[in-house]
């Protein structure tokens, strides 16, 4: 780009002229996000309206997503303390019948195929 008025690339760009749309898709693309954008302003426009008109809609509907997010948290401990919980209990049932030296220890966690001793023998 050859503007001698712009000292950066960013310059330059903002004082080319936009590129020619090429194709009849290239038109229909842009026609598309053009009526997106101004659906997009128009939704701002009216919800902007809404809340100067309405604060009392506006208040409940803070006041339902606060309490949303307090049973969405009380939930979520929940359920990280009934995890916490159970693998407690796994690993007290897990230690208190298998002794270091048990074989299954070697089946609980090396063994990811599902063949059996006979299955082996059998081969």
């Amino acid at each position: 780009m050859n503007f001698s008025e712009a000292q950066m690339r960013e310059q330059a760009q903002k004082l080319a002229p936009t590129p020619w749309l090429v194709t009849e898709e290239d038109h229909r693309i842009q026609r598309k996000r053009e009526r997106r954008l101004l659906i997009a302003e128009a939704d701002e426009h009216v919800m902007a309206v809404w809340h100067e008109r309405f604060p009392e809609d506006v208040a409940a509907k803070n006041k339902f997503w606060e309490q949303r997010r307090a049973v969405r948290a009380a939930e979520r401990t929940n359920r990280r303390e009934r995890k916490a919980l159970a693998e407690a209990q796994c690993e007290l049932a897990v230690a208190s019948t298998w002794d270091d030296n048990d074989p299954r220890w070697e089946d609980a966690f090396l063994s990811s195929d599902y063949t059996t001793e006979e299955d082996e023998n059998e081969e």
